[in-house]
């Protein structure tokens, strides 16, 4: 039975709900003969985390451990994962919630390009509004936060409400993501604020099966949404208006010369040029005939000279 009075948003939560919308993984066999998939958690977790940090580097083959039990330890709510995320550093945060204000089309970029890689996107499946429903509700259950709170869930990097998102009849998916995502890591403190939302939304297994989501929160949901996408116009509209924006791309038009200044510039190439002569001479004398060829001779200017 949903006990939604104790379901908290928070990065384990967020993280739930973006793994269960994954692409399809690979079957057994495929991974027997050596297929990868390249969107396991771990790696899903990581490319969320270079939104936050872009230049984050990769875990080295003696981190994997690590970095997969920091995986876990995010999404079940323990802690905030793998060190190297470093999202409880106040500095991380910082940048993050800087780089949303001043660079939100970089970002909004960076959770387009996510999205397309990892999730099941336009699918008779309907995932992705399953996902966004899902988050919906979730947020609607959250009483911790008011329904004045804002995030940057707008694509054009304006903030909307609480309120305002769970009546929106639209929602772009991709700036949806990243406003749900820099809300979870810049404003929540505690991660584990939802281990008793983990503990109902994936409840342990009998076996070595780990302990997947079963809530199904989107399926159920009857909120009639209606989801879109960003695609590269999104940002093509932004350079468009920085360029417009910017002096330094204002177009100078060539100004014609007049016909004073043309004779100026014939006589200044005249005058530069030097001058050659061609000529044959012819020399008699006692012991014969000299015959001599000059083909070329310049005659150096005063300047020259000297």
């Amino acid at each position: 039975m949903s006990n939604r009075d104790k379901w908290r948003l928070c990065g384990g939560t967020f993280f739930i709900l973006i793994s269960d919308a994954r692409k399809a993984m690979p079957s057994h066999d495929e991974m027997y003969m050596g297929k990868k998939s390249g969107i396991t958690e771990p790696e899903t977790l990581f490319a969320l985390a270079r939104i936050v940090t872009p230049d984050l580097p990769e875990p080295m083959s003696s981190e994997e451990k690590s970095w997969r039990d920091g995986t876990f330890d995010f999404k079940s709510c323990k802690g905030w994962g793998w060190k190297q995320y470093r999202f409880v550093d106040a500095s991380v945060r910082a940048s993050f919630d800087s780089r949303i204000k001043s660079e939100y089309s970089s970002c909004l970029e960076q959770m387009m390009t996510f999205t397309n890689k990892y999730l099941d996107l336009r699918t008779s499946t309907k995932k992705d509004e399953y996902l966004v429903k899902a988050i919906l509700e979730l947020l609607d259950a959250d009483e911790g936060i008011t329904d004045d709170t804002r995030f940057y869930a707008n694509k054009d990097g304006t903030t909307i409400t609480k309120a305002e998102l769970l009546s929106s009849p639209s929602v772009c998916l991709e700036s949806f993501l990243l406003g749900i995502w820099h809300y979870c890591i810049v404003c929540i403190n505690k991660n584990s604020i939802g281990k008793e939302t983990y503990a109902e939304w994936c409840p342990p297994t009998e076996g070595n099966n780990g302990r997947p989501y079963v809530a199904e929160i989107g399926e159920t949901s009857s909120r009639n949404v209606n989801i879109t996408y960003c695609d590269s116009s999104t940002f093509e509209d932004d350079k468009t208006a920085d360029e417009a924006d910017d002096p330094e791309s204002e177009v100078i038009e060539a100004i014609p010369e007049s016909d004073e200044q043309n004779e100026q510039k014939n006589l200044e190439q005249t005058i530069n040029q030097p001058k050659v002569f061609n000529f044959n001479f012819e020399q008699s004398g006692g012991n014969g005939k000299q015959i001599g060829y000059v083909e070329n001779y310049y005659e150096k200017d005063e300047e020259d000279k000297q």
